[in-house]
């Protein structure tokens, strides 16, 4: 795709932090299995063999995941055209996807909890018969996605306007002086 805009460096580290969380559990089962294997079988130094073990698959699974996360990021990129919006996302291979904005009924930005630590989410566009999801990216890079969207296409800017209660008075009756009023002294 040719002027294609990066996303922010959100996306990235999102990625990282839920790539690496998801590794260290599995060194961490991975280590665990083999500390089992190891108290089976009564090896002399099964402890310092089980954290040799730990810390060769720890060490490969920070730069897999880390490279795997980089490539990730590498790959988030879009384009706003003058009839269609185009996706790009992939870890090796490249994934596009292109929605003319006269298909477009509707786009949304979801957050889950930890999303919102990272200022990411979800951007879903919503088509007559399908809707693409695009996972993980920066709040920043939505709202332009959005803002196009909703400017270029058949899709309507969510407003949020809020009823204002009118406060009446109470009735007055006409011998009854008003909050205002203070009552006639008689003069003498």
């Amino acid at each position: 795709m040719e002027n294609t805009t990066a996303v922010g460096r959100q996306a990235l580290r999102y990625r990282i932090v839920i790539n690496e969380g998801i590794g260290i559990i599995i060194t961490l089962a991975a280590t665990a299995l083999v500390g089992i294997a190891l108290y089976i079988i009564k090896l002399k130094d099964a402890a310092l063999i089980d954290i040799a073990v730990f810390l060769c698959v720890f060490v490969l699974q920070l730069i897999v995941l880390y490279f795997i996360s980089l490539m990730q990021y590498k790959n988030l990129r879009y384009n706003i055209g003058q009839n269609a919006i185009s996706f790009q996302r992939g870890v090796f291979g490249v994934e596009r996807e292109t929605i003319p904005f006269e298909k477009v009924k509707n786009s949304t930005f979801d957050q889950t909890f930890i999303q919102r630590f990272f200022s990411v989410g979800d951007i879903t566009i919503e088509q007559d018969d399908e809707e693409y999801i695009w996972e993980n990216i920066d709040s920043n890079t939505a709202t332009l996605i959005s803002n196009a969207v909703s400017a270029k296409g058949d899709v309507q800017p969510i407003t949020v306007s809020t009823a204002v209660a009118a406060v009446s008075a109470p009735p007055q009756t006409p011998n009854q002086p008003t909050q205002t009023e203070t009552p006639s002294q008689p003069t003498a």
